[in-house]
């Protein structure tokens, strides 16, 4: 964990010290907030930022500048930083206990025994990425936010709401204004704060949202922030850099084939979804698209729990083995999906020219 949340930093922390560079030659008018004087450091200041003891471990990852910022701002000071810990943390009971039922009864160790293949039905073992899946979310859960919580109790990451602040990023508007907020204490007594800063997931809305490319963004938000500034945004061929996101994340878990079967399989899904998203419009009120959006949450939440179960298993026999044992049935329907979805949108054209 700590070389991950290394390669974050460091990687991340490069590519700030890049911008700041190119930003100070375009000489830009426009106030920035990142300028190359507030990126000088030097090695000590690296070596701190890298091995800082809030989120060392388990994240959430930060940038350097808002890592600078916590020692040269006192926002912290003008928050309830206790409260708002302990109100962060109110879920955390209630998922670790799912946590340790689930996988009491429905470990994912059971998935590479030879029972699970002889003495099981077909529809038990397609049924059995749920389980696994809920006791995924239930313990990337915990650690997420207890992550978030270190970060909270420290008081890193605080900025004025006037900022809106963006997970992993921090203020992304009113940069003066925050620059005269450092200096001027009648000014912050006036401002409102947050930690969005440090914000690292949404549970509601990952398990609410229909869609899996919109729910995604609120797991892990923090990662998101440096795979979308990092990978997504620089990658030079624009219909690839969803593939290209997904395949560094993979390369970023580590090297278990199943993190890559995983994960570089979700942009195939990704590209059905958003087809029949668009052929199924549901941007209205009504019973019809409540149906929809109901529908497309079981998928959804299937599709994550189907392809989950390689990132669980790890390895690529145990994986290829358990999708066999379900007959590759929810890679033969997504690709059912793409060509009917295919076939109803040439016939939507041939019908729009007629």
């Amino acid at each position: 964990m700590v070389q991950m949340i290394l390669t974050l930093k460091i990687v991340g922390l490069a590519f700030e010290v890049h911008d700041s560079h190119v930003e100070s030659k375009l000489k830009s008018t426009e106030p920035q907030y990142k300028n190359q004087n507030d990126l000088e450091m030097n090695f000590t200041e690296i070596f701190h930022y890298a091995y800082s003891y809030i989120g060392v471990l388990t994240g959430p990852y930060y940038s350097y500048k808002t890592f600078n910022d916590y020692y040269k701002n006192d926002f912290y000071k003008y928050l309830d930083c206790d409260s708002l810990t302990k109100r962060k943390l109110t879920l955390v009971p209630m998922y670790a206990i799912l946590f340790l039922i689930v996988n009491h009864y429905f470990p994912v160790k059971y998935a590479e025994s030879e029972e699970f293949y002889t003495e099981t039905t077909f529809w038990y073992r397609l049924w059995y990425v749920t389980p696994v899946f809920i006791s995924f979310r239930m313990r990337i859960y915990v650690g997420l936010i207890l992550s978030e919580a270190a970060c909270i109790i420290a008081g890193l990451g605080a900025y004025p709401e006037i900022s809106h602040p963006k997970p992993g990023k921090g203020p992304s508007v009113n940069f003066e204004l925050v620059q005269k907020m450092r200096l001027d204490s009648s000014l912050k007594a006036k401002s409102s704060f947050n930690f969005e800063t440090v914000n690292n997931i949404n549970t509601w809305y990952t398990e609410t949202d229909p869609f899996m490319r919109s729910s995604i963004k609120y797991w892990n938000m923090c990662v998101q922030y440096w795979m979308a500034y990092v990978v997504y945004k620089r990658f030079p061929i624009k219909p690839l850099r969803t593939a290209a996101t997904f395949a560094v994340s993979a390369l970023w878990h580590g090297v278990y084939a199943g993190y890559y079967l995983c994960l570089c399989s979700a942009p195939f899904y990704l590209v059905i979804e958003d087809m029949w998203k668009h052929m199924l419009d549901t941007s209205s009120n009504g019973l019809k698209n409540k149906v929809l959006y109901v529908l497309y949450w079981m998928v959804r939440t299937q599709a994550f729990s189907y392809l989950g179960m390689a990132f669980s298993l790890l390895s690529m026999k145990s994986a290829l083995r358990y999708y066999g044992s379900v007959f590759y049935i929810y890679h033969f329907t997504s690709l059912l999906g793409l060509l009917l979805g295919l076939g109803l949108k040439n016939m939507t054209k041939k019908n729009k020219k007629v």
